[in-house]
């Protein structure tokens, strides 16, 4: 979880890496009961961010983005054809500025 919050780029590798082996059946798995917050950090890594208390969107915009100097929601909102998919991506306030194409 820390891992993912620092928004740090070897740090989420890693953090990824080992929610994948995790996810793995076996001996030792992922336990979401038990780390809540996990879902909504893995998918605001990938723009898609929770609009209530406790979301991840002012930690993206006031410290992932400029620490990091990387823009992850442009890159998915880019990368991603699915309209239905690239509506819920990123700030809905800059693609109707037309920041995103």
């Amino acid at each position: 979880m820390f891992s993912l919050q620092s928004g740090l780029p070897n740090e989420v590798d890693f953090a990824i890496n080992v929610c994948t082996l995790l996810s793995n059946e076996g001996r030792h798995v992922l336990h979401l009961e038990r780390a809540v917050k996990l879902i909504d950090l893995l998918l605001a890594h990938c723009g898609v961010f929770y609009e209530g208390p406790g979301g991840y969107r002012s930690l993206y915009q006031e410290d992932w983005k400029p620490t990091t100097e990387r823009d992850f929601v442009t890159f998915w909102y880019d990368t991603v054809t699915d309209s239905d998919i690239r509506e819920i991506i990123g700030p809905d306030t800059l693609r109707t500025q037309g920041e995103y194409i």
